[in-house]
Parts: structure tokens; C-alpha cells; sequence
């Protein structure tokens, strides 16, 4: 995907000399990990990294079947680990305790169970994935599981169905893209604008959905750096944060949109949007983690220019207060579910409603909304 990272730390000084109108101190603080994540792994493969909190995990990278808990600097699975689990005196070792255990119980207390533990971890992750994928399949009622599959650029842990590739981090999409065509087919939208885009699944899964379609992309360094490297890998056309800057391009009319497959911008080049029309905006989480007044900045800005559909995430009818111990603010209460139906009724109308389902479990702080234009 990459030669090297001297874009990236263009992007990211770029960030830092950007107003405060877009940029949340969330974003801000999640910036210096993953810049770490970046450098000490190798980018072909970002979709398999062991990742944490405040990672490329909470933009769906790195391989969420062994994410690491909060506060934990490794996870008990990791790839550095394989050396020691599959090392031949450790295998013919816990086959011996094996054997004798038929005979004498106590035995078992000898073993080394963590390559054991493995083992049945696999198994349980695959047991989930097919859970996933069969609950999924019962909802799609337009088939686009057998019409679309995941991508294996950045080598993630999937499985194969039906002569497809899929991953939980797509199925997780398709659930999200599920729940929007229960009002609005993706194959009638000729435009999307994703605001907090993470590292270009959905996108990746919407044009797969839809080629004809145009998605603008959103988010900030130096995940931006990833998700337009991920969609050229892809295939896709892509007019990028360094061609928009390089070129000093100042409005999209300025160029021949059909040119390009997505766009990718970071937040501070919104304005080349403001004579532009979508047909749907996005966002699954960015806005829970950003300080409401940015939130407000956001919608103030795109809500006269969406046609269709907007689609976001929110807290239930109480608010959430969100607080980064890292951060020097006290934290904020994030806009919950009665914020936006009142900020949207002007033009939209609250069509659907229900408790986010983030792979395959309900979320009881969190819930998924679906506005249509008046």
C-alpha cells in the first residue's frame, strides 16, 4: 500500500495547525498511538494488528477477535506469542500430560494451556463468525451478500461462505447498510458523504454495492493517511488529501467529478463541498466522541445540502457524558437521540430508530438513527 509515512506527518501537522472547529480533542488524543501503530507495523497488513483502545481498532482495524482490553499493553494471543505456542517441546509436551490424564487426573495441572486456550479460541471465533454471518443473511432481503464480499487488502481474519470472503468487520457494515435499506435502496443513491469515514470499509462496501455511486470521505489524520491508501489498493479512483492540496483545488466543480470513484478529505477542506448535493449523510460514531458545538459546526454546514437521508449514531434519550482521562477538558455529554430530531426537524424526519448493533451484540448506551428529507 506504502513506501513510506512522510505523507502521514504531512497530513497530521496540517491537523495541528487547523482551527478547533473540527478537530475534537478526542481525535487529537487518539493521534500519537496510532501514529505509533503506523510506524512499528508493517501497513500491508493493518487489518490483522493486535490494537487496543485509542488504536486503529476504534476505526475497525487491527483484528478485533484479539483486541486487547482497556489498559493492557499485549493480549495473551498475540502473533509474538505463535513461536512459543507452537514450539515442538511445548506441543509433545501438554500431548504427554494429555495421555497421562486419562489415567491420573491431576495431571491436567502440569499442562501449558495457553497454546490449548488457542486452539479452542479459534474454534469459537468460527462458530461466531458463521452466528454472524447467518443473522445477517436472514435480513438481507436485496442479497447483497451474494452479490458483494470483503476485501483481504490489510490481510484480515475472515472466512469463506458460499464462495465469498467475508470478516466480522463487514458484516458489521452490511448490518449498518441493512438498516438504511429498510427505507432507501443503495442502488437509488448517487451520492454519499460519510463524516468520520474510519478507514474506508463502508465506502469500500458501498461502491462495491453501487459503482455508480460517488462517496466522499471525511475523517482525520492519520486515518485519512490509511483509508485512501486502502481504496487505491482497492482500485478505486480517489482524488486524495495530497492531489486536493497539491492542485489547490477550491471547489469540486472545479474538476470533472466523474473522474473519481470517492474522495477523501480531511475537515478542514469542507468548504471546496459548499456548492455540492448528496444524496445521504453518514456518520456511525465520530459524532459520539466530538465535542457537541463541533457537532453542531458539521451539520450546520451539510444539513441544506443532503437530499435523501441522513443516518447517524447518538445516545439514547439521555445524554452520555464522555471523558478522556488523557485530556486536559472535563469532558462533555455527547448529543443524544431528542438533540437530533430536534436539530434535523426543520428539513427531516425521524423515520427509524433502534438500538445499535455493533457485531452482532445490542448496545444499550448507543442507538441508530434514520432521517428522511421532508
Amino acid at each position: 500500500m506504502i513506501t513510506n509515512n512522510l505523507l502521514m506527518h504531512e497530513m497530521v501537522r496540517d491537523m495541528n495547525e487547523a482551527k478547533e472547529d473540527f478537530v475534537g480533542g478526542y481525535s487529537r488524543s487518539y493521534t500519537k498511538q496510532i501514529i505509533n501503530e503506523i510506524e512499528k507495523n508493517n501497513l500491508n497488513e493493518f487489518r490483522s494488528w493486535i490494537s487496543g483502545p485509542a488504536g486503529i481498532s476504534s476505526y475497525s482495524g487491527g483484528l478485533s477477535d484479539c483486541g486487547r482490553i482497556y489498559g493492557w499493553n499485549f493480549h495473551p494471543f498475540d502473533k509474538g506469542f505463535e513461536k512459543i505456542d507452537n514450539n515442538f517441546f511445548i506441543r509433545n509436551f501438554n500431548k504427554i500430560v494429555n495421555r497421562l490424564t486419562k489415567h491420573f487426573n491431576m495431571f491436567k495441572f502440569l499442562s501449558i494451556r495457553s497454546p490449548i486456550i488457542k486452539t479452542y479460541h479459534k474454534i469459537l471465533i468460527s462458530d461466531i463468525q458463521n452466528i454472524y454471518f447467518d443473522s445477517i443473511s436472514a435480513l438481507d432481503k436485496n442479497h447483497i451478500l451474494e452479490r458483494v464480499e470483503d476485501s483481504k487488502i490489510g490481510k484480515p481474519l475472515g472466512f469463506n461462505k458460499n464462495g465469498k470472503f467475508y470478516t466480522r468487520e463487514f458484516l458489521n457494515e452490511i448490518s449498518q447498510i441493512l438498516f438504511i435499506e429498510n427505507h432507501i435502496e443503495y442502488k437509488d443513491i448517487d451520492s454519499v458523504i460519510e463524516i468520520g469515514s474510519g478507514l474506508g470499509l463502508k465506502a469500500d462496501i458501498t461502491l462495491k454495492i453501487n459503482p455508480k455511486l460517488k462517496y466522499y470521505l471525511i475523517e482525520m489524520p492519520p486515518i485519512l493517511y490509511i483509508a485512501q491508501k486502502y481504496l487505491i489498493a482497492n482500485n478505486y479512483r480517489v482524488l486524495t488529501y495530497e492531489e486536493i492540496k497539491n492542485k489547490n483545488i477550491k471547489n469540486i466543480k472545479d474538476i470533472n467529478i466523474n473522474d473519481y470513484d470517492a474522495v477523501c478529505l480531511a475537515p478542514w477542506m469542507m468548504d471546496i463541498l459548499k456548492d455540492v448535493k448528496f444524496d445521504m449523510l453518514i456518520n456511525d460514531h465520530s459524532f459520539t466522541r466530538l465535542e457537541p458545538k463541533i457537532v453542531q459546526k458539521y451539520l450546520d454546514i451539510l444539513l441544506p445540502n443532503i437530499k435523501k437521508a441522513v443516518c447517524l449514531m447518538s445516545a439514547h434519550d439521555k445524554s452520555v457524558f464522555m471523558q478522556n482521562k488523557n485530556l486536559k477538558h472535563k469532558g462533555f455529554y455527547g448529543l443524544n437521540c431528542n438533540d437530533y430530531k430536534n436539530i434535523l426537524s426543520p428539513s427531516f424526519d425521524l423515520v427509524e430508530k433502534r438500538q445499535e448493533i455493533w457485531f452482532g451484540k445490542t448496545d444499550n448506551n448507543t442507538c441508530q438513527l434514520l432521517f428522511n428529507k421532508k
